[in-house]
């Protein structure tokens, strides 16, 4: 029996080169791209920008998925679980939190999360998402809300010191 396998071998040239343009993506952008199972806390998959951005190789996320939990900063953790328990209904998501990377410092990222679907059933199969570290944004923005703050009490001393100046000249 002799059967034309072409047809397969094409399909599967294919998806070889439509998986090697992804990874060439995900592996080369400064984004971190990751894939989970919302239901069983699973990693499927995340890009080597992770180690950059969070300071933890890919390997542990993926041995211990609890380990993305545990790297979120203590003042935003609750409100980023509660968040997360949200998505197990599919909704997309965007979120700013903080994580602290091993060697302690804090870094500032920018999650967005959305739903995949399976096209027949409608049901939710998994999340994909882009994490953006924003540490240098936040840090710019603090820096302007300062400058603004000392810009505005720079104006009320003045304001105030001039207005007495000009009552003080105009009684002479």
């Amino acid at each position: 029996v002799v059967q034309n396998i072409s047809d397969r071998k094409t399909a599967e040239e294919a998806l070889q080169k439509s998986e090697t343009r992804f990874r060439q993506l995900a592996e080369t952008i400064e984004e971190v791209v990751w894939s989970a199972d919302p239901v069983i806390g699973k990693t499927l998959y995340i890009s080597p920008a992770y180690e950059r951005v969070w300071g933890r190789s890919c390997v542990s996320l993926y041995e211990q998925p609890q380990s993305f939990v545990d790297s979120i900063h203590p003042d935003d953790r609750a409100r980023v679980v509660a968040g997360l328990f949200e998505h197990r209904e599919g909704l997309p998501f965007d979120h700013e939190y903080r994580i602290i990377r091993p060697d302690g410092t804090v870094r500032w990222v920018w999650d967005r999360g959305f739903p995949v679907r399976d096209t027949l059933t409608g049901a939710l199969t998994h999340y994909v998402g882009v994490a953006l570290d924003i540490t240098d944004r936040r840090q710019a923005e603090e820096a302007l809300r300062v400058s603004e703050s000392a810009i505005r009490e720079l104006h009320e001393i003045t304001s105030s010191k001039t207005a007495r100046f000009d009552q003080q000249i105009r009684q002479l």
